[in-house]
């Protein structure tokens, strides 16, 4: 195997690694290839070819699941789409960025934030276009999550035994553990 050759296997075994993202498939990549890919320079059907390595595609990755939104935006939006005649009542207020809010808020940007890109900015535009008239939108009904207080720890006194009664502690347990069963330690002093 000439110098040339056993560098495209190297880097053959590199791009597999960076195609394949757990080890099981790596390996068995691996193992299911034992033919070159590349031609070598020895080549005697094309000689004088030099090696070439190709393009590396990698696989399309699919988003699973719906981006959060807060839940009073989500209400909000709704409102606001349906008084201002830019749509249809949303059905559900989940806080997921589901097809129909996703519609509700692209109908929303194309009349109040042409050109707004970031979600979190068009929720605060959701926010400020709600504020400018609620009455006319209505009482919001859920109020976005406060941080869950943590529940209170009782507090415990200071329970470290002195040294004394560690001690103590100490010499009546070892009493306990070496008296016979159906003694007790005073007839055993006694």
């Amino acid at each position: 195997m000439s110098k040339f050759d056993a560098l495209f296997k190297k880097i053959e075994v590199f791009e597999k690694l960076a195609v394949y993202g757990d080890r099981s498939s790596f390996l068995k990549s691996i193992a299911q290839d034992s033919t070159p890919k590349y031609p070598t320079s020895t080549d005697e059907a094309n000689p004088g070819v030099q090696p070439y390595l190709p393009t590396q595609t990698v696989p399309e990755m699919t988003i699973v699941g719906n981006p959060p939104i807060p839940k009073d935006v989500q209400e909000m939006l709704s409102r606001v789409v349906t008084m201002d005649r830019l749509g249809i009542p949303l059905h559900k207020i989940d806080g997921l960025i589901g097809p129909e809010t996703r519609t509700a808020l692209n109908n929303f940007k194309a009349k109040y934030a042409p050109g707004e890109k970031s979600d979190a900015k068009l929720f605060d535009a959701i926010r400020k276009q709600y504020a400018t008239n609620p009455g006319l939108y209505g009482k919001v009904d859920h109020a976005s999550p406060a941080a869950p207080k943590a529940p209170a720890q009782p507090q415990t006194p200071n329970t470290l035994p002195t040294p004394e009664e560690y001690n103590r502690a100490q010499k009546e347990r070892m009493n306990r553990e070496s008296t016979p069963p159906g003694l007790t330690p005073a007839s055993v002093k006694g």
